[in-house]
């Protein structure tokens, strides 16, 4: 009896770390996915950049860094994000009005604005 009572208890253990890990794993792949109603992506991440790259179909392999650029006066966070491939974007973000934009470094210069190297 003593035997199954504690056999039970290690399955039930076991079922709990399983239903944890498949759920956290969920979460983050959810947290990681664009936003169906304003297309913009939360947290910040190099995986949720990529993915908002791969939404506007820019062209980048993998997000390999990315940096703060600074706060605009209307309240929008800028980062440079570096691709693997060389690709070099600008990631603007509103948080407040749960908008995003993304820019390449060419486009950006067109505007005449430099992208950091």
């Amino acid at each position: 009896m003593r035997d199954r009572v504690g056999m039970a208890r290690y399955i039930i253990i076991a079922l709990t770390a399983i239903a944890t890990i498949v759920l956290f794993r969920a979460m983050h792949h959810e947290l990681a996915a664009p936003s169906e109603e304003t297309g913009f992506i939360k947290p910040l991440e190099a995986g949720a950049i990529l993915a908002s790259l791969r939404a506007t179909e820019q062209s980048c392999d993998a997000v390999d860094t990315f940096m703060p650029l600074g706060k605009s006066n209307l309240g929008w966070d800028a980062y440079l994000a570096r691709c693997h491939d060389g690709g070099r974007y600008v990631f603007f973000q509103n948080t407040e009005d749960g908008k995003a934009m993304i820019k390449s470094c060419a486009e950006e210069a067109e505007l005449g604005y430099r992208c950091p190297p």
